[in-house]
């Protein structure tokens, strides 16, 4: 028994530093922890930053870009070109309806313009996506509206989503108003 006796003293020596290391192990644990999550949180800050910065950049070199455009064009004509030889299919389709009320023989039949008004305006939907977008783009730069990426195509139909990069484009279309004859 005394034997026994030795051993005890030894045992709870060897427990008491078992116990010590794994306390140590554990506050070593939560400490590269703790590193681990400053560190994480000080890249995400960095990463943040460096985002920040280069869209800052890229606003600034779109600005310059944009500047010497807009210096270049003083002296040029190609702006007015380009916007009469794009509103030209506009503007015959808004007036061949019209000149042909005008122009046909007999007298005029009252509603005969209206009628003619309508259907120069409905022909604009049969206008291809590729000219309703560049005629958007024209209008747009003419009043240094960047409206190019405000478009989206659709079940083969370009859309217009507005401000909203989210927007679906899925906005129910308007009906028109229904005339009602007047007595």
């Amino acid at each position: 028994m005394g034997f026994l006796m030795g051993l005890i003293p030894g045992a709870l020596k060897g427990l008491w530093n078992l116990g010590a290391t794994w306390l140590d192990n554990k506050r070593n644990v939560a400490e590269i922890k703790g590193q681990l999550d400053l560190k994480k949180a000080t890249l995400e800050n960095e990463l943040q930053l460096a985002t920040m910065q280069n869209s800052l950049e890229k606003a600034k070199q779109d600005g310059a870009w944009e500047s010497i455009q807009a210096a270049n064009s003083n002296t040029s004509l190609k702006d007015e070109w380009w916007t009469l030889i794009l509103s030209l299919p506009m503007f015959l389709v808004t007036v061949s309806p019209l000149v042909d009320v005008l122009l046909s023989p007999g007298d005029y039949v009252p509603g005969s313009l209206l009628k003619a008004a309508t259907a120069a305006v409905a022909a604009y939907d049969s206008f291809p996506d590729w000219y309703v977008v560049m005629v958007s783009v024209a209008i747009g730069a003419a009043f240094g509206v960047r409206i190019f990426d405000r478009f989206r195509s659709k079940n083969g139909r370009v859309v217009f989503v507005g401000n909203d990069p989210d927007s679906s484009g899925d906005r129910p279309p308007v009906k028109p108003k229904e005339n009602s004859p007047q007595s």
